[in-house]
């Protein structure tokens, strides 16, 4: 898979975790950017949960 890609296969539809959101036109500039932040910091925090998960399992 490709990080990026100029428009992606759904239509922007958050489906896998690689994909980085563009911002459609459903959305002003402004909004989209707002919006695009959010999705990559509750990305980054499950990311940073994952991997304390993946600590803990190794320990036992």
């Amino acid at each position: 898979m490709s990080l990026n890609r100029s428009i992606p296969k759904d239509g922007g539809k958050l489906k896998a975790r690689s994909e980085i959101v563009r911002p459609t036109s459903l959305f002003t500039n402004e909004r989209s950017s707002a919006f695009q932040t959010r999705i990559e910091n509750t990305k980054l925090r499950s990311d940073k949960r994952k991997i304390k998960r993946k600590k803990k399992q190794k320990k036992f």
